[in-house]
């Protein structure tokens, strides 16, 4: 979304944020801002919650955009969308801590 420099690469950032999770004795919470059109789709959605699933944090947060957006077209994701997003976290992320 903020156009990252091309050299870095989503796996190896996955695989950090994996690591981090597995040594990390704190409270580890993880935001996820869902984006209409870009990132709020059943798949891109369940692909997260999966990922989280497997990370465990502690708590995990779904937002939207709120404020003004520097880029045009970045809307927040239509209400059944949403509810959609938080039932996939919800059972996902209960399902790793049982």
């Amino acid at each position: 979304m903020n156009r990252p420099c091309p050299a870095l690469s989503l796996d190896a950032i996955l695989d950090g944020i994996a690591r981090l999770g597995s040594d990390y004795r704190g409270t580890l919470t993880t935001e996820t801002m869902l984006v209409a059109g870009a990132n709020d789709t059943a798949e891109s959605v369940g692909g997260v919650a999966e990922y989280l699933g497997r990370l465990a944090p502690a708590v995990a947060h779904l937002a939207v955009p709120t404020r003004p957006p520097a880029e045009p077209g970045v809307c927040l994701p239509n209400e059944m969308t949403l509810v959609r997003a938080y039932e996939l976290f919800r059972a996902r992320c209960r399902a790793s801590s049982t």
